[in-house]
């Protein structure tokens, strides 16, 4: 009687274990989508169910760490990197490596990073495209560190190859994106104040079209985003046209769009640090200097220029 009454609970635990393996691989392939379009807030929440759930994995953890990081908690997502390290990492361990020196560059520790992604390189030349784009902003970070770089032969090797590339893309970039942004601009143009000088009667037919100038912009500029995302081109080559576009809205005092371009660039690298910089002068430009002031907060180091500007405003 006992052993059928074991027999009977193992094959409940048994049912229950599957049920949650099979719900908690439900939940990965949701992270991963979610991670994907990134949407980092959406996809933690995930995580936290899979939490609740009493199951993890190394992979798990290193996207924990990544949306962490993209939305600028790097407390946190230093924890979740060393859980990472800590769970049998494997395969995913050069991919880790890159996102914690990632976390270094942002911390000011540009050394400790030079060191984890010499490591990475040398353990793989196969990194996933979470880790190459990683690996491509980290050469944009060191552009500025040759000796440095000098120190580490497979870092040195890599950048050379990145320069080569960023060259070669620049020789065949198509003129597209900045035709997009030439007619933006002229669009945009066509929509300054009317003129204190104009007919009650003009000023209403100019008024109205200046409402249908609006939303053509707003259309060119959700249709220069699109193009841009488009674009089998890096993250790190992305971030800087969506820089550059967001640059000829802000010329044209069009700064709900430079806003736009900003925040799509945010949204594939929360910390960027040419990106949150233009934020704060498109905040600061806008008014709104608590904005300012927290994007301001994730500037790694200091930005003292830009501090002294936010005291003039406040």
């Amino acid at each position: 009687m006992a052993k059928f009454k074991n027999k009977i609970a193992n094959n409940k635990a048994k049912k229950l274990d599957n049920k949650k393996n099979k719900t908690f691989l439900q939940y990965k392939e949701q992270m991963q989508a979610l991670l994907s379009q990134g949407q980092y807030v959406d996809a933690m929440d995930v995580m936290a169910e899979m939490a609740q759930l009493h199951k993890m994995d190394a992979e798990c953890m290193y996207w924990g760490a990544l949306c962490y990081y993209a939305t600028g908690d790097l407390e946190r997502a230093t924890k979740w990197v060393n859980n990472a390290l800590n769970f049998q990492a494997g395969k995913l361990l050069p991919a880790i490596l890159v996102l914690l020196a990632r976390i270094c560059v942002a911390e000011g520790k540009a050394d400790q990073s030079l060191q984890l992604v010499e490591k990475a390189l040398n353990a793989t030349n196969e990194f996933s495209n979470e880790a190459e784009d990683g690996l491509q902003q980290l050469m944009a970070e060191y552009e500025s560190m040759p000796e440095a770089r000098a120190k580490y032969p497979a870092v040195e090797a890599y950048y050379q190859q990145w320069q080569q590339m960023q060259a070669a893309a620049q020789a065949e970039a198509p003129a597209e994106p900045v035709s997009a942004l030439d007619k933006l601009k002229n669009i945009l143009a066509k929509t300054k104040h009317l003129s204190q000088e104009n007919t009650a009667e003009e000023a209403e037919w100019l008024s109205e079209e200046a409402e249908d100038k609006d939303s053509e912009a707003a259309a060119a500029a959700e249709g220069a985003i699109t193009r841009i995302m488009s674009q089998e081109i890096s993250m790190s080559e992305k971030i800087k046209l969506l820089n550059a576009f967001a640059a000829g809205c802000y010329q044209a005092d069009d700064y709900t769009g430079a806003a736009a371009f900003l925040l799509k660039a945010l949204e594939m690298d929360g910390l960027d640090q040419d990106t949150l910089r233009n934020m704060v002068y498109v905040c600061l430009s806008q008014g709104q200097q608590e904005q300012a002031a927290e994007y301001a907060s994730k500037l790694q180091p200091a930005d003292f220029g830009l501090l002294y500007l936010m005291k003039q405003h406040w």
